[in-house]
């Protein structure tokens, strides 16, 4: 320990303020947590370790949350199928893509509620009728990664020989899904993409009531 006038240093001949320390600080015994709003102060240490007190307030009003973008008007994927066979493997179409760039680490919230609109059969603008599930699926990709998948199927059949058949389902459906993921710091690309199948044509995106696309960065 070395003292000056007005200074004391410890671990240092330079001192340079009333209480200089040089290394790690220890308190053996703190008052209880009585800690009065409005009166009692906050203290911080700046880059170089001068302790500083900021009011409340300053600590309160930081935000622990970013919102990276809200989307409620979505590109428009226009997809049609022509396999018959619904196991074999689709290209889906892209929908919407976003870049975010995060400053430090963080758990990412993405939510989305992409509408489907004008579900026909395959090389038609009628919709399908002969009975067999459809499947209208969004996929949220990650840096290129398909991380999950949210799913609508239909099953739409019309029988002829009916005095009055009921229609096959039409009007516009929507995927939605909600999803964490933690993501490093720096840019990252989040999209959604589309597929429509087997054998039918659908639209994917736009702007309906309740089209939502949505990241937040929770810290």
């Amino acid at each position: 320990m070395r003292a000056q006038v007005g200074v004391i240093g410890i671990n240092t001949n330079t001192p340079t303020n009333t209480l200089d320390v040089n290394g790690t600080a220890r308190i053996r015994t703190l008052l209880p947590n009585t800690f009065v709003s409005g009166v009692d102060k906050i203290v911080v240490a700046d880059a170089t370790g001068v302790l500083k007190s900021v009011p409340e307030s300053a600590i309160s009003a930081t935000r622990s949350y970013d919102v990276k973008f809200d989307l409620n008007n979505l590109g428009v994927a226009y997809i049609d199928d022509a396999i018959t066979d619904a196991n074999s493997p689709r290209v889906p179409k892209p929908i919407e893509s976003q870049s975010i760039t995060l400053e430090k680490e963080a758990l990412v919230q993405i939510n989305f509620s992409v509408p489907i609109d004008k579900v026909y059969g395959h090389n038609t603008i009628e919709p399908s009728k002969n009975g067999r599930t459809r499947m209208l699926r969004t996929h949220l990709v990650v840096n290129g990664v398909d991380v999950t998948r949210s799913t609508n199927t239909i099953s739409n059949y019309v029988n002829p020989d009916e005095p009055t058949p009921l229609p096959a389902a039409i009007g516009v459906f929507y995927n939605t899904g909600s999803y964490f993921i933690k993501l490093a710091k720096g840019t990252h690309t989040i999209a959604l993409e589309g597929t429509c199948h087997p054998y039918i044509s659908c639209e994917q995106g736009g702007n309906a009531p309740g089209t939502r696309f949505q990241a937040v960065a929770l810290y």
